[in-house]
């Protein structure tokens, strides 16, 4: 993957899920992609972010001009998966 020098700080958020069943681990993850992909066109201004699942693991990357951009994607990030996991799981 090449990244221009725009790009400065970067983080990959690996959240692996595996609370419950294999298979049920797996479909949580592909339904936390899913739900979590369109915010990546309303909350990344400068900053590039891509999200996948692969079985358990939901993998979120991103790439910011800068650590206090960088830092505040993560923390939105963050409070997204824990709702999305919450909404999924209950």
């Amino acid at each position: 993957m090449s990244i221009s020098k725009k790009y400065e700080a970067h983080a990959e958020i690996k959240i692996k899920i595996h609370s419950v069943p294999f298979d049920l681990s797996c479909k949580i993850a592909e339904s936390m992609c899913t739900a979590l992909k369109p915010e990546v066109k309303l909350l990344n201004c400068d900053e590039k972010i891509e999200i996948k699942s692969l079985d358990t693991i939901v993998d979120i990357v991103i790439h910011a001009k800068d650590v206090v951009s960088l830092r505040a994607v993560v923390g939105s990030y963050m409070r997204l998966v824990q709702t999305a996991y919450g909404c999924l799981c209950a």
